[in-house]
């Protein structure tokens, strides 16, 4: 049976965890984090292999297994538990991929009629159509061409440390814009396929759930920032220390 063991250090507002797993080698095991929201490491701007939401599974080698993460969540004890792992694979339900991106069935107005003969309304005898067929299916084409390079976003502004701030604050921060990176690629997908590798990039359906938890705790928390930073800088404006008559004074 493995054990965990954990290390927790809380530096300018955020709890750095260390887990270790002790076991067999070659055992899988998941560690669920008690602490929310959960700061993994990321590459490539993603969470890193392994982890999926608030959870960790990986296998332990050379009779361990090192865990590290972040989160602005106070120390608890302890800060992750011991999940048994399932040893069946795991899939994406290309239904519940559907269901994220709502109806994409388009207007009926919009499918053209299939190309080949038809029967003219007014006299019943055949018209070939092909070559209107061929023509719309070209504008189609066209216009399909011209939506997608209107609708291509912008490429996102390079996000700049900003200089002076905290590195807690400045964890926070960047944390946040790797979320939205993430979501702006989930919120972007058009067809199934670009849906199936976002949802594949952002670590299953179950992390996608949780991302869209922490975003709208994000949201809620920068409105109180903001409502907080207003009224600081409201009392900045009409604060100032009088230094010359406090220096004759004393």
């Amino acid at each position: 049976m493995p054990t965990l063991d954990w290390a927790c250090d809380r530096t300018d507002g955020v709890t750095f965890v260390e887990l270790r797993v002790t076991g067999e080698t070659g055992q899988r095991v998941r560690v669920e984090s008690t602490l929310e929201p959960v700061w993994p490491p990321r590459r490539q701007g993603q969470p890193a292999a392994g982890w999926d939401g608030t959870s960790f599974e990986g296998e332990i080698e050379d009779g361990s297994l090192v865990v590290g993460y972040a989160s602005p969540a106070e120390p608890s004890d302890p800060p992750a538990e011991l999940q048994e792992v399932s040893t069946a694979e795991e899939t994406i339900d290309p239904g519940d991929v559907v269901r994220a991106l709502g109806p994409g069935t388009p207007p009926r107005d919009a499918v053209p009629r299939e190309v080949g003969s038809v029967a003219d309304e007014e006299s019943g005898q055949p018209k070939q159509i092909a070559s209107a067929g061929g023509q719309m299916e070209q504008t189609a084409t066209a216009e399909q061409q011209n939506h997608q390079t209107a609708s291509s976003p912008e490429p996102p502004d390079s996000n700049e440390p900003t200089p002076g701030l905290p590195p807690a604050v400045e964890a926070y921060f960047t944390a946040i814009e790797q979320r939205l990176a993430a979501a702006e690629q989930l919120s972007n997908s058009e067809t199934v396929e670009q849906a199936r590798e976002a949802v594949c990039s952002a670590g299953g359906m179950g992390a996608v759930d949780g991302l869209d938890e922490q975003l709208q705790a994000d949201r809620a928390r920068l409105e109180r920032l903001g409502e907080r930073q207003r009224a600081l800088t409201k009392r900045l404006s009409r604060t100032e220390i009088p230094v010359t008559h406090l220096e004759r004074l004393a």
